[in-house]
């Protein structure tokens, strides 16, 4: 999980750099408009910048970034939608490692090829959020 988190934590961080209207500060948070993005334990929180109340919390900074678009511009259904494909391409981002261990440690030849099989649409399914994240993005941005 933590490759592919990188991976997309720095194609994130590509499309950040190609004049957007966000201002990234020293502590690698993100200030659009009167918004403030920041990485809080393992999940990004969405803030007001003048009272620090906490909006929404997403598993990648993509997804707080387009949450608090949506938020700025009351677009709740889309805000609504990116917070559940966020949580969609994390917890498939989980059952690809659960499926990983469980594949080292199984013996039996028929489960492991059922691991299998299940590893493979967990990684489709991943890419296939990530994609449709990555989509998002590059519409609304």
């Amino acid at each position: 999980m933590g490759i592919k988190v990188k991976d997309f934590k720095r194609y994130a961080e590509q499309e950040v750099d190609k004049s957007l209207p966000v201002k990234i500060l020293p502590d690698n948070s993100l200030i659009y408009k009167n918004f403030r993005i920041k990485k809080v334990k393992e999940k990004w929180t969405v803030n007001y910048t003048k009272s620090s109340d906490i909006i929404d919390e997403f598993y990648t900074k993509t997804g707080a970034l387009l949450g608090a678009k949506f938020y700025n511009t009351n677009n709740l259904s889309k805000f609504t939608a990116i917070k559940d494909l966020d949580r969609k391409y994390y917890y498939t981002l989980s059952e690809i490692d659960i499926y990983r261990e469980l594949i080292k440690h199984t013996q039996d030849f028929t489960k492991k090829e059922i691991l299998y099989s299940r590893y493979d649409v967990a990684e489709h399914r991943s890419k296939v959020y990530k994609e449709q994240i990555a989509s998002e993005f590059k519409t609304h941005f």
